[in-house]
C-alpha cells in the first residue's frame, strides 16, 4: 500500500511540476570583444615589437603576445609553430592612460582586446640598441 501511494504522489508531483509556468526570462549579456592584431612579425635579433594603447574612456583590455618558432623548412617555405603564449589578463585603465607591451625579437604577434572600438593602437617597430622607430602603424580596433 505505502508502495502504491509513493508512486502515486510521484506522478502527481510530475504532472504539477508540467503545469508549471514561469514568465521569467533568462537574458545572457553580449558583450563584443574587439580586437587589434599585428599579425606575425619577423624581427632581426635586436630589434622589438612594441604595442602602445591609448584610453580616451573607461575600459578593460587585455593583450597578448604569441611566440612562434620554425618547425619545419623547405627551400624558402617554413611553418611556424606557437612556441609561448603571454596573456596580461583584464587591464583597466581610464581615460588619459595608456599600456604599453614591449615583445622582444624573434617571430612574435601581438593581440589587443577591448570592451570598446574607441582605442588607439600604436605598433611600433623599434631598433633595441638605438631606440629609432623602424615602422610605426596606427591600428583600429575590428570586432
Amino acid at each position: 500500500m505505502k508502495r502504491k501511494i509513493s508512486i502515486i504522489a510521484l506522478a502527481v508531483s510530475v504532472v504539477l511540476l508540467s503545469l508549471m509556468k514561469s514568465d521569467s526570462t533568462v537574458e545572457a549579456q553580449q558583450s563584443q570583444k574587439f580586437l587589434v592584431d599585428t599579425g606575425v612579425v619577423a624581427l632581426a635579433p635586436n630589434q622589438q615589437l612594441r604595442v602602445t594603447v591609448v584610453n580616451p574612456d573607461h575600459h578593460i583590455l587585455e593583450i597578448r603576445r604569441i611566440s612562434y618558432s620554425e618547425s619545419v623548412c623547405s627551400g624558402d617555405l617554413c611553418k611556424q609553430t606557437i612556441a609561448a603564449v603571454l596573456n596580461s589578463g583584464p587591464l583597466t585603465v581610464t581615460p588619459g592612460e595608456a599600456v604599453s607591451a614591449t615583445f622582444p625579437g624573434g617571430t612574435v604577434r601581438g593581440v589587443v582586446m577591448s570592451s570598446s572600438r574607441d582605442i588607439q593602437v600604436l605598433v611600433m617597430i623599434i631598433d633595441g640598441a638605438t631606440g629609432e622607430i623602424l615602422s610605426i602603424d596606427k591600428s583600429t580596433p575590428k570586432i
